[in-house]
């Protein structure tokens, strides 16, 4: 197999966390999941939806999200730590 080749630099600027950021918000204002209006983001209804879905698959797998388990590493203080 042949594979195509490319620059780290484009290879750095394709996986950087800005785009990748920007690219799933893209996916998700066209699929309806979100709307951007004056430099804020609301979830529309269809994206509430799908965080509830997740929450509930997430509260049946008992899978904490990280930022829950921080605050539970740093206690009462409620400071949560990125992981």
């Amino acid at each position: 197999h042949s594979f195509p080749t490319r620059r780290s630099s484009d290879l750095t600027k394709s996986y950087s966390t800005r785009a990748m950021v920007e690219r799933r918000l893209e996916h998700l204002k066209s699929g309806g999941f979100l709307i951007e209006e004056d430099g804020q983001i609301a979830l529309l209804e269809r994206g509430k939806a799908l965080v509830r879905a997740f929450a509930l698959a997430r509260g049946f797998f008992k899978h904490r999200r990280s930022l829950d388990i921080g605050v539970a590493q740093h206690g009462e203080s409620g400071q949560r730590s990125r992981p």
